[in-house]
């Protein structure tokens, strides 16, 4: 992989913040819209493709950060698959 095509490890965080808010967005739009039948299946459909995404740039932190795959204290599968941690 090329430096100049690599996040930070600060950028992968927002990103994978950002699409696992994205994801749980569609999933809330598509409960919302059962009563649509095919429209809140797209919106489902939609929710689940974003998980080829997250699991390449996964591997990409990986690949980054290395055998520990840790970043800020953090496991990389928890920043594009784990739950948010709200600030309190």
């Amino acid at each position: 992989m090329k430096q100049r095509n690599r996040l930070t490890p600060a950028q992968h965080i927002e990103l994978g913040s950002l699409l696992k808010a994205a994801q749980r967005n569609l999933e809330t739009a598509a409960m919302l819209t059962r009563r649509f039948g095919r429209l809140s299946q797209e919106l489902f459909e939609l929710s689940d493709r974003l998980t080829g995404p997250r699991s390449f740039l996964e591997r990409c932190l990986i690949q980054q950060v290395g055998d520990d795959a840790m970043v800020d204290g953090v496991h990389c599968r928890d920043v594009y698959f784990g739950l948010e941690v709200e600030d309190a």
